[in-house]
Order: C-alpha cells, then sequence, then structure tokens
C-alpha cells in the first residue's frame, strides 16, 4: 500500500463534528459553548483597568479621597450629590466642588503617569 494513500485514508477516516451542531445538555449549538479570545481579553483589560484606578486613588489624601468616594459611591457607599455631602461635612457646596476638581487633577496625573510608565516598559520590553 502506497504510504501517501494510507494518510489519506487515515485523513478522510476521522469524524468531524460541526460546531453548529446542538449540544446535547442544553440544546445550544456548540460554538457557543466555547469561550472567546475576546472575552478573555477584556475581562484582562478590565482588571487591569481596576488595578490602575485603585493605585491612583491611593495617591490621594484622605480627604479628597472621602469626597470622591462619597460623590461616585464607592466601595459600597450610596453616591452623594454635593449639597447632600456638604451638609453631612459641615462645608459648603463649593468647598466640595473644589475638593472634587482638585482630586479628579490628582487621578488624572496619577493615571497618565502610569500609562506613560507603562508605554516605557512595553518599548523595553519589545526591544
Amino acid at each position: 500500500m502506497n504510504v501517501d494513500f494510507l494518510r489519506l485514508a487515515i485523513e478522510r477516516s476521522t469524524y468531524h463534528t460541526s460546531l453548529d451542531t446542538q449540544s446535547i445538555e442544553d440544546g445550544s449549538a456548540l460554538i457557543d459553548l466555547m469561550r472567546s479570545d475576546e472575552c478573555l481579553y477584556d475581562q484582562a483589560d478590565q482588571t487591569h483597568e481596576h488595578e490602575k484606578l485603585r493605585q491612583a486613588l491611593a495617591t490621594l489624601d484622605d480627604e479628597d479621597y472621602e469626597v470622591i468616594k462619597n460623590l461616585y459611591g464607592l466601595d459600597g457607599a450610596p453616591a452623594q450629590t454635593m449639597r447632600e455631602l456638604a451638609g453631612s461635612k459641615s462645608r459648603c457646596r463649593e468647598r466640595i466642588r473644589q475638593r472634587r476638581n482638585r482630586a479628579l487633577n490628582k487621578l488624572g496625573k496619577s493615571l497618565r503617569l502610569s500609562s506613560s510608565t507603562l508605554d516605557i516598559e512595553q518599548t523595553t520590553l519589545i526591544q
């Protein structure tokens, strides 16, 4: 028997299943049961972004962090308006607004710095 003929016979004798075939368990297509790489990449990106934000929030002083936490409902705290926060902190609404703006500027600088550091690290790894 010819070796090429034998290889061809073996290749054609293997059983293939279409990914559109219905699954026995729940009736959905087999392809729907497979995890996509995009889903994994999205999850990794989201985890990375949360870590960068956590590190940026750690750069804020306590009062700025409290303002951001209460205004945006972080750490399970309910989101409050500036008026509500000003009343609970015995401050005027304008002072809360100034603290918020200052904290957001600090966060922006910290996030830009971490992004530029990451770009430098990636460039070093590529070279």
